[in-house]
């Protein structure tokens, strides 16, 4: 049976694209979103004015496509023990949900952050304080303009991240306790630390606000296509439909030809309404 959710592809992988090149590319796609990632060069907050953004609203309007914007990655750490990168990650962050409201886009998708491999567990807790008054200083703005902040789990890496599983999920969502802060699953990043994803997405369903859709083996955050490596897809998106999920589905690979590879694979499985 086709998932009642929207579709979207992220430009995630894509940041020395021309972005009209890639609009165009996605149009022949017929989907619903397009993700944009808001790092440096081709779609940052500082680098995008007035004119830039009204070109991009058009775009996507004669497309038929909506926008999300995924806030920055590099660089941004709003779980740092240092004060001054926290302020500036939440600065930074901010400067994204003001870019998301000048293109119209209703979410913001952001990471949790990390605590440095090098340091000793004992400074977990005040990393998570640290998550959480980002995070509530965030969300002041966030009402106020009426973007809803989706905190994505992290991918496993060299770091220790501040959302490894959906009990981490949960924690900061209740924490916080905020119609404007929701949950993003990311499907691959889940599968890297082994839990199970039917019981997470059990457990985060009356959070969600959107889901990426990505692919690998358990052991590198590889952004392979779906019918690539060994997440069951096809069970998943029977799962989310069986639960009346319907959030934004985006994927996130490697190329546009991985994307086409991906949309294939799921119209060809009835897994999408075409």
């Amino acid at each position: 049976m086709a998932s009642q959710s929207k579709i979207g592809v992220s430009t995630g992988f894509f940041n020395f694209a021309d972005l009209d090149d890639f609009i165009q590319g996605v149009k022949e796609f017929d989907v619903d979103y397009i993700e944009f990632k808001a790092d440096p060069p081709c779609f940052f907050p500082l680098n995008l004015d007035d004119k830039k953004i009204e070109l991009i609203k058009n775009k996507l309007s004669s497309c038929g496509i909506k926008p999300i914007v995924h806030s920055t990655i590099y660089d941004v750490n709003l779980a740092s023990l240092n004060p001054t990168i926290r302020e500036a990650s939440v600065k930074t962050t901010l400067d994204c949900l003001q870019l998301a409201k000048r293109l119209g886009a209703e979410i913001l998708v952001i990471h949790g952050g990390n605590l440095p491999s090098n340091y000793s567990l004992k400074f977990m807790e005040e990393a998570k304080s640290n998550l959480i008054l980002s995070l509530e200083e965030l969300i002041q703005v966030a009402d106020k303009e009426e973007i809803t902040i989706g905190l994505e789990n992290h991918a496993k890496g060299f770091n220790i991240g501040m959302i490894k599983n959906v009990e981490d999920h949960l924690f900061f969502l209740k924490k916080i306790n905020s119609r404007f802060l929701k949950a993003v699953f990311d499907i691959g990043h889940a599968n890297l630390y082994g839990v199970s994803i039917e019981d997470y997405t059990r457990k985060i369903k009356d959070f969600l606000v959107e889901i990426h859709l990505h692919n690998n083996e358990g052991k590198k955050d590889n952004h392979w296509p779906l019918d690539q490596g060994n997440i069951d897809v096809e069970g998943f998106l029977e799962l989310i439909d069986e639960l009346d999920i319907s959030v934004p589905l985006i994927l996130e690979m490697i190329s546009l030809k991985d994307y086409e590879k991906s949309l294939s694979f799921l119209r060809k499985k009835d897994l999408i309404k075409v």
